[in-house]
Order: C-alpha cells, then sequence, then structure tokens
C-alpha cells in the first residue's frame, strides 16, 4: 500500500501493526475468563431461581386464626414427612405424640432419628405430607404463621446474634409489639435477661445493656451468647419453647448456667428438648426414644432405665453416674478479657454510661 502510494507516511503502518499486535494481546487475556464468566453466570441463575422461587409458606403473609390465649397442648398425629430434597427417604413414619401444657418433653435418639424434623413442622417450615399438628385442638395449617412464631419460640445450638447492641439483640424478640411505650420495652428486655440468668452478667460488662456484641457476637463466650439468645426467644413470653442441643457446644461451667436459666423457665410454658447429652434431660416430664422416624420408647428417666432398653443402653454410654464434674470456670476468665478488651475499645473516647438505648 505503501509502495502504491496509498499510505503517505510509513508510521501509519507501524501504528496499525502495533494496534493488531495489542489487540490480539488483549483477546488472549480475555479468553481465559469467559470459563469464569460462563460458570457465574451459571450460579447466579441457580442464585436467582432460589431468589425469585414463591414459597408454599410465606411468614410474612398474614392470614389465618390468631387466637386470643394460649395454654401449649401439642399434638401430632399420624406424621408421615420426606424432606423435599429428598423424597424416596421417609424421616417420621406414622408418627403420633401428645404434650400436656406446660410439661416438659425431651426428644433423644441418634443423629437421623427426627428429631429435629419435629421440631421443623411445629414451626412450619415444612408441611407434612399427611397428619396433623395441633397446638390448643386447632390445626398449625389454620392459623396465622407469624402469629405462630411469637407463640413458639426456638433456640438452637449456635445462636445467631446481630452486630449490635445486647439491648437491640434481646429487643428484636418482641415482634409484633411496636407500639409499646419504651419504658415497657427497656423493662420486659431487663426482665427476659434475668429469666434466662444474663441480668448479672450484662450488668457488669462496661457498657451494660449497650454493649456491643460484635461480629458474630466475637465479644461474648458460648454461655453468654445462648443466655441473650434466650432472653430473645422468651420476650414475647411464648408458650411453647423449642430447645434444640442448647447446651451441647457449651463448656461444663457455661452449660450449668444455661440449664438453670432452662430449668427456671420450665413449668410456666411447654418445653419440648432436643439433647444428646442426656443429663439435660433427666428431669423432664417425659422422655421420648426416637429410632428412625418413630418412637422406640417412652417414659420418666427413672422408667425408662428400669426397662434397660434403647435409653438405658444410651445413659450407659454417657456414664451419667459421673456428674460431679469439675471446670476451670471459662466464663469468668472470658468475663476478664471483656472488660480488658471492651476498655481498650474505648480508649480515646468518653465511655456511654447509659444502660439503655434511647
Amino acid at each position: 500500500m505503501y509502495a502504491r502510494g496509498e499510505i503517505e507516511a510509513p508510521g501509519k503502518i507501524i501504528t496499525v501493526i502495533f494496534a493488531v499486535l495489542v489487540a490480539a494481546q488483549s483477546v488472549t487475556q480475555v479468553a481465559p475468563q469467559m470459563q469464569v464468566i460462563a460458570k457465574s453466570a451459571s450460579s447466579a441463575e441457580e442464585l436467582l431461581e432460589v431468589i425469585e422461587r414463591k414459597s408454599l409458606l410465606d411468614p410474612l403473609e398474614k392470614k389465618g386464626e390468631r387466637p386470643s390465649t394460649v395454654d401449649g397442648e401439642i399434638e401430632l398425629n399420624g406424621i408421615n414427612f420426606s424432606y423435599p430434597s429428598r423424597p424416596d427417604v421417609r424421616v417420621l413414619h406414622n408418627f403420633s405424640l401428645k404434650v400436656p401444657a406446660k410439661s416438659t418433653i425431651a426428644l433423644v435418639g441418634a443423629s437421623g432419628s427426627g428429631k429435629s424434623t419435629i421440631v421443623g413442622l411445629m414451626e412450619r417450615w415444612y408441611e407434612a405430607e399427611s397428619g396433623t399438628i395441633k397446638i390448643d385442638g386447632r390445626d398449625v395449617r389454620d392459623l396465622d404463621v407469624q402469629w405462630l412464631r411469637t407463640q413458639v419460640r426456638f433456640v438452637q445450638q449456635e445462636p445467631v446474634l446481630f452486630n449490635t447492641t445486647i439491648y437491640q439483640n434481646v429487643r428484636l424478640g418482641l415482634v409484633g409489639a411496636a407500639d409499646l411505650p419504651e419504658k415497657e420495652i427497656e423493662a420486659r428486655v431487663v426482665e427476659a435477661c434475668r429469666d434466662a440468668n444474663a441480668d448479672d452478667f450484662i450488668r457488669n460488662l462496661p457498657d451494660g445493656y449497650q454493649t456491643v456484641v460484635g461480629e458474630r457476637a466475637s465479644m461474648l463466650s458460648g454461655g453468654q451468647k445462648q443466655r441473650i439468645a434466650i432472653a430473645r426467644s422468651i420476650i414475647s413470653n411464648p408458650k411453647i419453647l423449642l430447645l434444640d442441643e442448647a447446651t451441647s457446644a457449651l463448656d461444663p461451667e457455661a452449660e450449668h448456667q444455661v440449664q438453670s436459666a432452662l430449668d427456671r423457665l420450665q413449668g410456666s410454658r411447654t418445653t419440648v428438648v432436643i439433647a444428646h447429652k442426656l443429663s439435660t434431660v433427666k428431669n423432664a416430664d417425659r422422655i421420648v426414644v426416637l429410632d428412625k422416624g418413630v418412637i422406640r420408647e417412652q417414659g420418666t428417666h427413672a422408667e425408662l432405665l428400669e426397662q434397660q432398653g434403647a435409653y438405658y443402653r444410651l445413659v450407659m454410654a454417657q456414664d451419667l453416674g459421673n456428674d460431679d464434674e469439675t471446670s476451670d470456670n471459662k466464663d469468668a476468665i472470658f468475663v476478664l478479657f471483656q472488660k480488658w478488651a471492651f476498655g481498650r475499645l474505648r480508649l480515646g473516647g468518653k465511655s456511654d454510661n447509659l444502660e439503655f438505648a434511647r
């Protein structure tokens, strides 16, 4: 083209050649990312499907009965259930159980026996394939879901606390009470924390109820987190309390403090306890032993020991005769660490002595 006079300046030829080289190099850099883009698009499609999927149980839907009074009697009759992800595996087989109001029932058994599934069905996270679940004679399917979950509260093994103050974390459990005066809300928060055996350690913290728990509640010990979670669950005065391994991840001292709080709550409400540590359920009104979705035996601790069946073997395996465990009092050490840590965080700033969020 230069020889034919179509291009006057040879520099333009060099410019074009370098432009082609740079473009080719850019293409080679983009090509390896195409596979990543394709995988991301595929993952995004699956995620969007989950986000856009309409739940069969809308917890925000205001539909159904809202009884003015609740005693707390639970009745499961002929329940059959399989998880949607594994429809060929039956978790509960014609399961029936009646829990009298204000009694404490313990569900024990090996992993996979259906204990947590029963809790999920009571909370209406899932619907049973057949059978009925009734509270005070009313089918839970006829009840308002949001109302139901204020009356049936759940405390799990690893509680989830938000990165805000202890006061706000406990207050979040007060669903449907936005119109209450702030003074009454404060009183309910304190009362719930006292019932949960948490008020003393909270007041010993530098900022009291104003203490920020940190990301994933990192500024609190396991026992302290669990007691705050219990306070959040009982602040609305639920008539049914579901405890799923609430003390299993705690050291002996923290377990004793949490168990003391739970024992204090029992008797005034219906309590369903799931536990692998059988020492925590010895005082239950009735212990139900599950195996592969069916009830193998049930009775009090003493009655089941006399039968020398499945429960007896579990007790012997855990050697409950050795209950006198010693503890290094890890919570006390953690409190000292907290005071040091919170003091360091407040260096350079004035301390806020207010106990409550205003």
